[in-house]
């Protein structure tokens, strides 16, 4: 699912395809998750539902905190 971005810091996020996506590292036993180069990622089992919930319109918000140093 493509997404468009509405902030400043993301507003190329559909011209960069930025996308959600099922991915099977997103899984709380893996030490690392995290090879989406940005993309938001959801355990395949629930990347249906998840799309089927976004996919009318919603306001999705990404974040982690160890970004915040980037935002001062």
């Amino acid at each position: 699912m493509r997404l468009h971005g509405l902030s400043p810091t993301n507003r190329n996020a559909y011209q960069r395809a930025i996308v959600v996506h099922g991915a099977i590292y997103v899984d709380p036993d893996w030490d690392k998750m995290g090879r989406s180069l940005g993309c938001p990622s959801v355990a395949d089992e629930f990347i249906e539902q998840v799309v089927a919930r976004l996919e009318e319109g919603a306001i999705l918000y990404h974040y982690h905190p160890s970004l915040e140093k980037n935002l001062i």
